[in-house]
């Protein structure tokens, strides 16, 4: 994987520039890390980006530079200890890179990587220096260093010894993050000086000195900086650094949906506002998703997935309004309004029943009027009569009789 240097700091090609296209609004397709993992030590040497989960925002962090190697008449020095914490933001992905260990040579050796976290946010950051190579058997022994004053900027190890025969220090090559290619010092006489921290010196003669401590160079709050042990034995590689991350994420807030008045009618003017409310407000914005209405032509809605509710607020709101009209017969309709899981896991967790929202027909179809009685006409009332008139008769003639 290809590798450059900004500011001493060893960066990934591909980080980089994906970090360039988002700065530009240009998508990368890169994966997202594995969230990350709070008490458990990274380390695996190189890099264990993970995703801040939901709820954090600050994370205090021990890094551990990398011992650097034993050389044949010296140890190596060991790497920094550095603790501090950082503010980060939840569902980002956080740089974290693991220091490896220098190697041990039968002259001068290389110095140990240095670990970092976040190292390219400037003012964010802990970066903990890798530990000098040990130095030939002429040579002086490595001193630690902590804060990397002078050459131990921006977590490049301290110089190399450029020794002689008397073991006097010089100046050496200062090596990136991890083992890399740093070169030690060269003695215009006879020598070349063990790696400097956080790359791999190599010095060949025994005239080499010892490489000094790798540069710590950090910012957070609570920053402080003491020596590991981890420098390695004669001709033995140094140890690998460590990171430890330490957060309590925060208690994911409850997410419901209300919607009030939870019916209208098919009418002008009726509206009802859906409020989603979070049990805990959040100090960032937090997007809330949501399974919305099924579209229908006797309503409308402004809500829209996910919902945004604003930082330090609990709540946010949109409307259901229903569709006038004076359509007799088309029933009642229902829209319903839920809440749906999150896209970034445990960032809330769904609370109560879906909202419902009954749109109700309120026109009536037309009453038939009543049916009018047949009547009878003028020929009909005289032969109703003459009929009455003639069954009188004949009851009277029988009772005559």
């Amino acid at each position: 994987m290809s590798h450059f240097s900004i500011f001493g700091i060893r960066s990934n090609r591909i980080a980089v520039y994906g970090a360039l296209a988002s700065a530009l609004g240009i998508a990368s397709g890169s994966s997202i890390a594995a969230p990350c993992v709070s008490g458990v030590p990274y380390t695996t040497v190189g890099a264990n980006d993970c995703q801040v989960p939901a709820g954090v925002t600050s994370i205090s962090v021990s890094a551990t530079g990398a011992g650097g190697g034993g050389g044949v008449g010296k140890a190596g020095a060991a790497g920094a200890i550095v603790t501090g914490t950082i503010s980060v933001t939840p569902g980002s992905n956080l740089p974290l890179f693991v220091g490896g260990g220098g190697k041990g040579f039968n002259a001068g050796a290389g110095g140990g990587g240095s670990s970092n976290v976040n190292a390219d946010a400037i003012g964010n950051q802990v970066i903990a220096g890798g530990g000098g190579g040990g130095s030939s058997q002429f040579g002086a022994n490595p001193t630690p260093g902590l804060s990397g004053p002078g050459p131990g900027a921006a977590g490049n190890g301290g110089p190399g010894g450029n020794g002689n025969f008397l073991g006097g220090d010089g100046v050496g090559g200062a090596g990136g993050i991890g083992n890399g290619t740093g070169a030690g010092g060269v003695n215009p006489v006879n020598s070349q000086a063990g790696g400097g921290g956080g790359g791999f010196g190599g010095g060949i003669s025994s005239g080499g000195g010892g490489g000094r401590g790798g540069g710590s160079v950090s910012a957070g709050a609570n920053i402080s900086f003491a020596v590991a042990s981890n420098g390695g034995a004669l001709q033995t590689n140094g140890g690998d650094g460590s990171i430890t991350l330490t957060f309590t994420p925060a208690p994911a807030p409850q997410a419901s949906v209300a919607c009030t008045p939870s019916e209208l009618t098919d009418a002008a003017n009726q509206i009802s506002t859906c409020t989603v409310t979070l049990s805990l407000a959040s100090a960032q914005a937090m997007d809330v998703n949501l399974n919305l209405p099924a579209a229908s032509p006797r309503y409308s809605t402004t809500c829209a997935s996910p919902i945004t509710v604003a930082a330090n607020a609990t709540s946010a709101s949109c409307t259901i309004t229903a569709t006038a009209n004076t359509t007799p017969g088309d029933g009642d309709v229902t829209a319903q309004l839920s809440i749906a899981a999150p896209t970034l896991a445990d960032a809330y967790t769904v609370s109560g029943s879906p909202a419902q929202v009954v749109v109700k027909d309120d026109d009536s179809q037309a009453v038939a009027g009543p049916t009018p009685v047949p009547s009878l006409g003028v020929l009909g009332l005289i032969a109703l009569s003459s009929l009455l008139a003639i069954f009188g008769i004949t009851r009277s003639r029988r009772r005559s009789a």
